[in-house]
């Protein structure tokens, strides 16, 4: 697109993200995410979502909790399908700790999980 010079806004931006995000390539989602940042565009909940979700498809949930964490400071909630990976996620791998930690923000949101959301330890 940019060798077309085709302006990217921050909703093709977001859209590119996601798409990374859902294809597993992890590093030209980074690279994306970054370029939102770089450019000074707002991100809001559906970018830093596809981020989280991103990091979570990488099984890298650590740079998923730290995201999210990033996320809350500044007062951005994303959607509960993201929670919703990220419990599932940790469940998977039997974190209890991350599982634990996820579910405080989750409960004071009030997005209870059901139980088809988390595999029981």
């Amino acid at each position: 697109m940019k060798s077309r010079v085709f302006p990217c806004d921050q909703i093709i931006l977001t859209v590119l993200v996601n798409v990374y995000s859902k294809a597993g390539q992890l590093n030209r989602a980074k690279e994306v995410f970054q370029e939102i940042q770089v450019l000074g565009l707002p991100l809001d909940k559906r970018a830093y979502g596809s981020m989280v979700m991103a990091y979570v498809r990488a099984g890298m949930l650590d740079l998923a909790k730290s995201l999210m964490k990033e996320m809350e400071a500044k007062e951005i909630y994303t959607g509960r399908e993201v929670y919703k990976a990220l419990l599932r996620a940790h469940s998977t791998v039997g974190d209890a700790d991350g599982l634990r930690e996820c579910l405080t923000p989750v409960s004071l949101r009030g997005l209870f999980p059901t139980a088809s959301s988390v595999l029981f330890l």
